[in-house]
């Protein structure tokens, strides 16, 4: 049994994590995330890491022996399917029960996807994700023409990263003006 568990491996996880063992928690530790990664920081996604500036090394929040030398258990590629509150257990993916004495949800949000016909096809991505940049950058050649829907702070990171690999870039924005 864990004394607690966190589910989801982003930034929140690590630092909660970390801020457990700063404050002298001496419980058992779990972090469980369905991403093959222990706990990464988002930010450099959109920017350094896509335009191939940054490793994983430096997109990561800690290195994986901070999380061993603290006794933090980081169970990389665990989904988590069901969670019973009453009985302070919940279920893996791979059918697993892990009990608890405390809870920690720290999964984030996930893109809103696009409803329109054509948007599961080859080419259309999505950026919330190491493996979703890593397929935008296997993508990504000079010449080739990108449309970025949202012109927000992730969409105009991505389109100027795009810019400056040569890519011809076009973005979209529902409001009259981008960063609205």
């Amino acid at each position: 049994m864990s004394d607690i568990i966190i589910v989801g491996a982003g930034h929140a996880a690590g630092q909660a994590a970390a801020s457990l063992r700063q404050e002298g928690f001496a419980g058992a530790i779990t972090i469980l995330g369905d991403e093959p990664h222990i706990p990464y920081q988002r930010p450099p996604l959109s920017k350094q890491y896509l335009a191939g500036e940054q490793g994983l090394d430096r997109v990561y929040l800690r290195p994986e022996k901070f999380y061993a030398g603290k006794d933090i258990a980081v169970r990389a590629g665990v989904r988590v399917e069901r969670i019973d509150p009453a009985a302070r257990n919940l279920t893996t993916s791979s059918g697993e029960t892990l009990a608890y004495e405390q809870l920690l949800m720290t999964t984030g949000s996930r893109p809103r996807r696009l409803n329109l016909p054509g948007s599961e096809l080859e080419g259309v991505h999505y950026l919330r994700t190491i493996a979703d940049v890593d397929a935008i950058k296997a993508d990504m050649a000079p010449g080739k023409r990108v449309v970025v829907v949202g012109g927000g702070y992730i969409g105009l990171e991505v389109a100027a990263v795009c810019v400056e690999a040569g890519l011809e870039v076009h973005v979209l924005e529902m409001e009259q003006r981008i960063l609205a």
